[in-house]
């Protein structure tokens, strides 16, 4: 409306119905602190122009004075269609009293329409006006930033993807997750609260529902997001993790593999174990416990609820008291640690993906040697790829791999390919390459996956092979449960110097 009437000569009319006081130098509307300054600019400038910014307010200036002015060039009359919009628009002014509940108000009208995202709820819920230096100090800095919205996943080329799972969605939850055991939970709450879309609806109870300030919660979440920034960023896939157990590794497991079941409770230990060698054991032992189950391919409705309720709820902070409560359960129950029994019958049987079979190698790799070590792995998991030496059955891929003589046999060898022995890890692969001969015979296709073994001393195997078939599957996966289960992810083995 500004730029309209100030291109169709209407500045006055403009100021008698947007601009307030006696000199008419207050927009009557307040923008909030973020976008104040560009907003008022604009508002209270005598000369409409495209501006120079990255805001969404200059970018909005910018569309329509140039909207307009491509009108005014096609000959359109600028002046029809200012008073179309008063003609046809209705404005609808909601005044509200000092005893209505305007935060009720905003979270109802905001529910009708695009939804806000959690963080933005959350910051309106937290921060009221008076806190406003509070805010720019402290969740401005850490949320609210350029830099801190490219890494939440909050900035505006994140925001164009509708329902985006963000980091910071990821964060949230794990600290609900956490953060509630806090508090005696009603029923009702203990079932809410775990689920993901109720982020906002459990934070706004922390405060309304068990008396926790406002202040005292927004400073709560900050601490724990610059605990998730320094430890659990998913940068950690670019780089080398170190061969002994801590948070480098166990961060490495759960972005490689994109499973965050376990992020509460490393959140907690984060938070609350200052003994950094205390910390390390317990996130070795959990290492072996996860790499375990996803070798096992365990599963259990209850899995969540380990590592919330079960270990953050009754205080497990020490090693000891997490290998105590593990190895408690008896082996029917879905939440047992695995035995060597268990590995060693299921590594050969259960379908694996390849970027499960990959974290598992990048791990068991490093495991081998340290970054300094002469022949250790150089580079972060996203230097890496995993190949399955035998491809699935398909019209092309049968040429070069025959199907097994009878319908029982065949669904075998369909079972086999995807199991973790049938995968190699491979440096650096050029995927054009690769791709060209994922379904050739294996003489072909090992002699391209040969030059992209570099470091990876689980592949090198592919230098002296000349065949490859199911029996071949299942000796790698034989050797491997052996090694994993005696050497690399022992039972109760922190992972230790």
């Amino acid at each position: 409306m500004k730029i309209l009437h100030q291109l169709t000569g209407h500045d006055g009319e403009y100021m008698s119905y947007y601009q307030l006081g006696n000199d008419r130098k207050d927009p009557i509307l307040k923008h909030n602190c973020e976008d104040c300054g560009d907003f008022n600019d604009i508002i209270l400038g005598e000369i409409p122009q495209e501006r120079v910014g990255d805001s969404l307010i200059i970018g909005a200036n910018n569309f329509f004075y140039n909207r307009f002015m491509k009108l005014v060039e096609e000959g359109i009359n600028l002046n029809a269609l200012r008073q179309a919009i008063y003609s046809h628009v209705n404005f609808v002014v909601i005044e509200i009293t000092e005893q209505e509940d305007e935060q009720q108000i905003f979270d109802t009208i905001n529910s009708l329409g695009v939804d806000l995202t959690t963080d933005e709820l959350l910051k309106n819920y937290l921060y009221e006006e008076k806190d406003e230096e509070i805010y720019k100090q402290t969740w401005k800095v850490m949320f609210d930033s350029d830099t801190s919205k490219k890494f939440w996943g909050t900035d505006a080329a994140s925001a164009k993807q509708a329902k985006k799972d963000t980091v910071l969605d990821r964060f949230l939850h794990a600290f609900v997750l956490m953060k509630m055991w806090d508090f005696k939970l009603s029923a009702i709450h203990k079932k809410e609260f775990v689920k993901s879309e109720n982020v906002y609806k459990a934070c706004k109870a922390f405060h309304e529902t068990y008396d926790m300030s406002k202040l005292d919660l927004a400073n709560e979440i900050i601490r724990y997001a610059k605990i998730y920034r320094e430890n659990l960023d998913d940068s950690v896939l670019d780089e080398r993790i170190p061969k002994y157990s801590g948070i480098k590794r166990l961060a490495c497991l759960i972005n490689g593999n994109k499973s965050y079941v376990v992020l509460p409770y490393m959140l907690y230990i984060l938070g609350n174990v200052k003994d950094n060698n205390e910390r390390n054991k317990v996130f070795g032992y959990l290492e072996t416990y996860l790499v375990r189950r996803l070798l096992c391919k365990s599963s259990s409705n209850s899995y969540t609820d380990l590592f919330s309720e079960n270990l953050i709820n009754k205080g497990v902070k020490t090693y000891n008291e997490l290998r105590k409560y593990i190895e408690e359960k008896d082996q029917s129950s879905n939440l047992a640690m695995p035995t060597d029994d268990d590995l060693k019958l299921s590594i050969g049987q259960v379908n694996l993906d390849e970027r499960s079979i990959r974290t598992i190698f990048y791990l068991y790799e490093t495991k081998l040697r340290s970054a300094q070590d002469e022949g250790g792995l150089t580079y972060g998991i996203n230097k890496y790829s995993v190949e399955r030496m035998m491809p699935r059955p398909s019209a092309e891929a049968n040429k070069n791999w025959p199907q097994a003589p009878d319908i029982q046999q065949e669904n075998e060898r369909k079972k086999i390919i995807q199991t973790f022995g049938n995968g190699f890890m491979l440096e650096d692969v050029d995927e054009t390459a690769l791709r060209k001969v994922r379904n050739k015979s294996f003489s072909e296709k090992r002699n391209v996956c040969k030059q992209y073994i570099g470091n990876v001393q689980s592949s090198n195997i592919l230098k002296n092979k000349h065949s490859w078939d199911t029996e071949s599957i299942t000796s790698r996966n034989d050797t491997f449960a052996e090694i994993f289960s005696e050497k690399v992810w022992k039972l109760n083995d922190d992972g230790s110097k």
